[in-house]
């Protein structure tokens, strides 16, 4: 699976901006860590001349001098590169200018305080450490990383001759020596720093080829399920925001691939505005399957009832007809999806459309067209529990399209009441309570809600445990919604308000599973399963 970015690296694909902000911290680094490292070290030996002598004159030679103007510069560099609106190339003549000017000064000191007995060696071991610490730090190509370090080595040589022969040491074959052997030194420096580069930038280039599927740019996670994992990502070039699902590593069998291949099949034949819908699919270079669908930034129904608790009769019947209508267009075309669930029905605003159901996850989609089926489904119980109609449990094989009639009755019951149909400590108990026991009315859990009878009928219309006595269809389930008296409009304004308010304070939806206590009032929902009808065998199939 694609490696995703963490803070501090540039991001697969990034913008002009970010790509600049990434420099702009790289070469602050460089400088703050140089500036750090070089002041130390007069710090200490300076301490230690003065302990060792017991006077402080060390401090006035003009090598501890060139020490401070090394400091000083790398002090710059870290200076100015806090300032965020500095552009790319100003960035990349600081440090360079500034790797140059330390590369000189480290020559300067080397070879000009011969009095310490200090040979330019030391001169050639501070500039490879520069340079390799610069190829470290700087993002930078190795065509760049070569021709700065071949002009801080020349600069460093020509300082070297110039001080050298001043003070008559060029006619010293001893000297001359010491110069060529410093020469092939600084080459070694200059091929190690030029590798180094290639390679730190080679890595970042793979981690962005990495971190890119097709025309997208992978940026961070935003959810997972049992058969792959979710993340947000950009089109290359469109810079549109996108959802990319990557099929888990694990799921990864002949049976995973074709699931992961059906799911974005079917989905991506839907069109209906209420449904997701599908950009492009494709494989990684290393054979990961993925697809790209539109970026949902709004609020899933748990959520929605976890944060603000159970919704008024108009708003549930606002978000039933929108929800009706995507799973009709999957019925006509002869596709179940299996997986009804709040957590599957998200609420977008849309330009000037709020409130806009999105119905996600038709990973459980089943084709009752497939010839392979036969015009039946394995006999597994499939599906969320809290939410899987009665014949899923008992008689997988009579699954239809009333199953999702069923399940959208439970999401209304749950959004009428603010808690789960049934409840039980295991997935038996409230499969169990599917199959026998009477649903409660919602009027009875949510007494103050004002609950319209002829909403309440054709809600418990829907959890009928004979699928011949339910509601038929999403279409009729639609229709008979037209006609129920008593159900006020959930209006524009009134949408409008409900999404300011939550701008106002989204992070508390955002943060929402994690905080809320569901011990109390909202029993907790277990994931999505698969269940062998035949030993009962429960099977965690998909995690929510």
């Amino acid at each position: 699976m694609p490696a995703i970015p963490t803070p501090g690296h540039s991001p697969a694909g990034a913008t002009a901006a970010e790509q600049r902000g990434f420099l702009r911290r790289r070469v602050a680094f460089y400088g703050r860590v140089g500036f750090i490292v070089s002041f130390g070290y007069w710090l200490v030996v300076n301490a230690l001349l003065a302990v060792s002598s017991g006077d402080a004159s060390a401090l006035a030679h003009p090598a501890n001098h060139v020490n401070l103007l090394v400091s000083a510069t790398f002090a710059t560099m870290w200076i100015i590169c806090r300032r965020e609106a500095l552009p790319a190339d100003a960035l990349r003549a600081v440090e360079g200018v500034g790797t140059i000017a330390v590369c000189a000064a480290a020559a300067f000191y080397g070879w000009g305080a011969r009095s310490f007995d200090v040979s330019g060696f030391d001169a050639v071991l501070t500039i490879t450490n520069i340079l390799v610490f610069r190829a470290v730090c700087v993002p930078s190509t190795r065509s760049r990383t070569l021709v700065l370090g071949c002009l801080a080595a020349a600069l460093a040589l020509l300082c070297g001759v110039l001080i050298l022969d001043a003070g008559g040491h060029l006619s010293d074959p001893g000297a001359r020596l010491d110069l060529v052997m410093c020469i092939g030194w600084l080459a070694v420096a200059i091929t190690v720093s030029t590798i180094t580069s290639a390679v730190i930038f080679g890595l970042r280039r793979r981690v962005r080829e990495a971190t890119r599927l097709g025309q997208y740019n992978i940026e961070e996670r935003i959810g997972g399920g049992g058969m792959g994992e979710v993340y947000r990502a950009s089109h290359a070039l469109l810079r549109r925001p996108t959802a990319v699902k990557l099929l888990r590593p694990d799921a990864v069998s002949e049976s995973g691939i074709a699931r992961f291949e059906q799911e974005v099949r079917l989905t991506s034949m839907l069109t209906h505005p209420n449904t997701i819908a599908i950009y492009d699919y494709g494989r990684t270079a290393d054979g990961v399957f993925y697809y790209a669908m539109e970026f949902l930034d709004g609020v899933d129904l748990e959520s929605l009832v976890r944060v603000d608790g159970h919704q008024v009769p108009a708003r549930v019947a606002h978000i039933l007809r929108q929800a009706c209508g995507s799973l009709d267009e999957a019925h006509a075309a002869g596709l179940v999806h299996r997986d009804v669930k709040p957590a599957n029905l998200m609420l977008c605003q849309r330009g000037t459309m709020w409130d806009l159901v999105k119905v996600l996850d038709f990973g459980l989609v089943t084709d009752m067209r497939d010839p392979d089926l036969g015009g039946r489904v394995p006999a597994t119980v499939v599906g969320t529990p809290h939410f899987i109609a009665p014949e899923a449990v008992h008689s997988p094989d009579r699954v239809d399209h009333r199953a999702d009639v069923y399940a959208l009755g439970a999401v209304a019951h749950f959004l009428l009441c603010g808690r789960t149909l049934f409840r039980g400590e295991h997935v038996s108990e409230i499969l169990e309570q599917h199959v026998e026991a009477r649903p409660p009315l919602p009027s009875e859990l949510a007494p103050d809600a004002g609950i319209p009878a002829a909403l309440e009928d054709l809600v418990m219309s829907c959890l009928e445990k004979d699928p011949g006595r339910r509601v038929q269809s999403a279409r009729e389930l639609l229709r008979r919604l037209a006609a129920c008296d008593g159900i006020p409009d959930w209006t524009e304004a009134e949408a409008r308000a409900w999404w300011n308010r939550r701008r106002d304070s989204g992070a508390a939806v955002g943060a929402a599973r994690r905080e809320f206590d569901l011990d109390d009032e909202l029993s907790p929902f277990l994931p999505t399963i698969a269940v062998d009808v035949t030993s009962r065998t429960r099977v965690v199939d998909r995690a929510q």
